[in-house]
């Protein structure tokens, strides 16, 4: 007849941990060749976000380290092999439990305080102060693309997005359909695209590069395809390339508005060199009961592809 195994507490605890440590290490085969955004920062926002993640990871070790230190202390110390050790604890320590209960509070207290301040100092809405031009752009989210508006200098992009280094991007937000939500993560947080509503996000990028943009709010089947390259090149390249962008044939008007909004999977980049004025401003008002048209100054009531393209939401 076979010997039967003993299975012990501390043979559970060996196996756990072995098998935890092989899942750590196919998990580092399978990610170390891959970059994470959200660690890569690139620009002064993302910079500042990363710096608060590592002090509230770093505050929290203070914590974690001595409880997972203790537990592994019981876990060996009285073990059902050891008969040495006698489990006969003392509840009646006033000291420890002011202790246990004042480190906690004060870290919470410490990183409630940083946390706050951060946050106010990193608020999407608050402009970037430098002294390089400030270069506007109007990111429209439809389905399923992107288009960014350069009303300073006449052109569109669709899916693509080319920036100056050291220069503050004042985004203009909004969608032309569902929530959706724009997110570059070297260069900073992600900020939500409403029909009808217009937000804004302040970034910059320190360092020349190729930076990944996605949508980070799941709008539909082709949400999957929603993202985009974000070119940060230096002053003199971006003025090269919006110049040489106003010779491109196509122009962005209210006609052509519709049809771009109209949905699509998987669309590759494409820029308009032409781009009538006030069409940011007709996006964000489309949904309104009464809009105002930059064509005549006249208030005119909602329009029926308007109300048709709500009632389709």
């Amino acid at each position: 007849m076979a010997k039967r195994i003993k299975i012990t507490p501390s043979k559970i605890f060996i196996l756990a941990l072995s098998l935890f440590l092989l899942f750590c290490f196919i998990l580092f085969l399978l990610v170390r060749h891959h970059t994470f955004a959200v660690l890569s920062p690139a620009g002064q926002i993302a910079q500042s976000e990363l710096n608060l993640m590592k002090f509230a990871a770093l505050l929290s070790l203070i914590v974690i380290i001595p409880v997972f230190g203790i537990l592994f202390y019981i876990i060996f110390t009285f073990r059902e092999s050891k008969k040495s050790k006698k489990y006969a604890p003392e509840y009646s320590n006033v000291l420890l439990e002011l202790v246990w209960w004042a480190i906690p509070l004060g870290i919470i207290t410490i990183l409630s305080i940083v946390t706050w301040n951060q946050t106010h100092q990193l608020d999407p809405f608050k402009s970037l102060s430098s002294n390089q031009t400030h270069v506007r752009i109007q990111a429209v989210a439809m389905n399923w693309k992107w288009l960014f508006i350069y009303p300073d200098y006449g052109i569109a992009t669709v899916n693509e997005l080319t920036i100056p280094t050291d220069h503050p991007i004042d985004f203009s937000i909004t969608s032309e359909g569902p929530m959706n939500s724009l997110w570059i993560p070297q260069l900073g947080g992600q900020i939500y695209a409403m029909a009808g509503m217009n937000t804004e996000l302040h970034l910059i990028a320190s360092k020349t590069g190729i930076y990944r943009g996605v949508s980070a709010n799941i709008s539909g089947s082709g949400f999957a395809g929603m993202h985009f390259n974000v070119s940060a090149v230096n002053t003199q390249t971006f003025s090269r390339w919006a110049s040489s962008m106003t010779s491109q044939p196509q122009t962005l008007t209210k006609g052509t508005l519709h049809q771009l909004a109209e949905p699509s999977e998987n669309v590759e980049p494409f820029v308009f060199g032409t781009v009538e004025n006030g069409l940011y401003d007709t996006i964000v008002n489309q949904y309104m009961p009464f809009q105002l048209d930059p064509d005549n100054g006249k208030t005119n009531a909602m329009s029926m592809h308007s109300m048709s393209s709500m009632e389709g939401m």
